[in-house]
């Protein structure tokens, strides 16, 4: 999906600008893509990559490559998943066992400190794992509880993802209550990387076997590039995505494109001002003031 995005944004660069051209190098990921520029100072000031807040904070400050903010392209929420009816909170993980996200940095601990501040980090059997393999391992009976993603297109389509669509056909699923509290709060206060943002899934959003209000974590994702690019350029780019978001074109590229629209791909997830002049790249910035943005 972010491949493909990625490429629609380079041909619309393509397209649109008088003054810009663009093309596509795909990585094993974010981690990649910042170690290609690390290695290669010359692509700082011309790369943009697809970043995470968690990303930045553990792989980019540290080495000096700090990526900043031109557009929102997802917003992607993480949940468990269970056969077992009787697991609604992280408290009822005790006992059980659980496939979750590997030790990468920035990434796992988002699952693991909730469930330290429920008090069973110790009390549960861990298989650290990707997701695909989580999910099948959830369906083969090797583990009681998986993580998983949901499909999320802002700003009210919310439905189960790819691998627990395949998982449901084995029997109904039920979706623990990580808690608004355990998310904003006590893993905001756990982890370096900020915001951390909860999103809440309106009842029955995942089918019948959520009743009730459940909050998970919610991830955005955006391209970004380093200080080391021309204002000019972060500036034209941004211009070139938001006036293609205006269009609604990335969604005939990819369902979630859908959800790169006004409103969404120019709002990052950060609120107060100071942290907006610190995570947008000045270029992007400047475009998005100049369209008259509200709350930047």
């Amino acid at each position: 999906m972010f491949t493909v995005l990625s490429y629609a944004l380079s041909g619309f660069i393509n397209e649109d600008s008088e003054v810009l051209k663009s093309s596509v190098l795909t990585t094993g990921g974010t981690a990649d893509y910042l170690k290609i520029i690390k290695e290669e100072p010359a692509k700082k000031a011309v790369s943009i990559g697809i970043m995470e807040t968690g990303t930045i904070t553990a792989f980019g400050k540290p080495d000096g490559l700090n990526p900043k903010f031109l557009g929102m392209i997802q917003s992607i929420p993480y949940l468990w998943a269970t056969y077992n009816k009787d697991i609604k909170t992280l408290k009822d993980f005790a006992g059980h066992s659980v496939a979750g996200p590997r030790a990468v940095a920035g990434w796992q601990e988002n699952f693991i400190v909730p469930l330290e501040l429920a008090g069973v980090k110790d009390q549960i059997k861990l298989t650290a794992t990707g997701m695909g393999a989580a999910a099948q391992a959830l369906m083969d009976g090797a583990v009681d509880i998986a993580y998983a993603d949901l499909t999320y297109i802002p700003p009210s389509t919310i439905k189960l993802g790819t691998a627990l669509e395949q998982a449901k056909v084995k029997g109904a699923l039920y979706f623990p209550d990580w808690g608004k509290e355990t998310i904003e709060v006590g893993l905001a206060g756990r982890v370096a990387w900020k915001p951390i943002l909860a999103l809440q899934v309106p009842p029955k959003a995942l089918g019948e076997t959520q009743p009730d209000t459940i909050y998970v974590w919610l991830l955005p994702l955006f391209w970004a590039a380093t200080p080391d690019m021309p204002n000019n350029v972060a500036y034209e780019i941004a211009r070139v995505l938001y006036e293609r978001a205006k269009k609604g074109d990335f969604a005939g590229f990819h369902a979630q494109g859908a959800g790169i629209v006004p409103g969404f791909v120019e709002l990052g997830p950060w609120k107060t001002k100071a942290d907006i002049e610190e995570w947008y790249h000045p270029g992007a910035l400047k475009f998005y003031r100049d369209i008259g943005v509200k709350g930047l």
